[in-house]
């Protein structure tokens, strides 16, 4: 809270943007905060289904979702070795996945797991999407400089 405050007094003060285009800014700029803020707190939720290793090696398909959206978002090319690199990544991945024969492993447990590696997948969902969201918001504006 107290963040916000500094930040909303600093911008009061700031005499350098019209308050209309301000709001609009404000909004547009919002929508990849709350992504984040959303993603931060799914993580607590994804690790309640799934161990910290299998979890590291779910949020490697964050890349993976961020060169598929740049491609999709921003209407970049990719180069045939960019997308064998993110088939690769994907690919080991999954592989990771694939179930060990444990004995005495309970179906809740399995349905906890499967539960988990679908949120992971959703926050890097998210997490791409933020990052390709406030990249074309910087791009969208090149007349002012970061």
């Amino acid at each position: 809270m107290l963040k916000i405050g500094i930040s909303v007094g600093l911008l009061s003060t700031s005499s350098s943007h019209a308050p209309v285009a301000l709001s609009r800014e404000v909004f547009q700029y919002a929508v990849p905060a709350l992504i984040y803020f959303v993603n931060n707190n799914l993580v607590f939720v994804i690790l309640s289904h799934v161990d910290a290793t299998t979890f590291q090696l779910l949020s490697q398909l964050k890349t993976v979702f961020t060169g598929l959206l740049f491609r999709l978002f921003l209407g970049r090319q990719l180069h045939l070795y960019q997308y064998l690199a993110i088939w690769q990544l994907a690919g080991g991945t999954a592989t990771s996945q694939i179930p060990l024969c444990h004995a005495g492993k309970s179906a809740a447990g399995d349905q906890s797991s499967v539960m988990g590696v679908l949120l992971s997948i959703l926050s890097c969902l998210l997490s791409a999407f933020g990052g390709i969201y406030s990249e074309k918001l910087l791009k969208d504006k090149p007349k002012d400089s970061i």
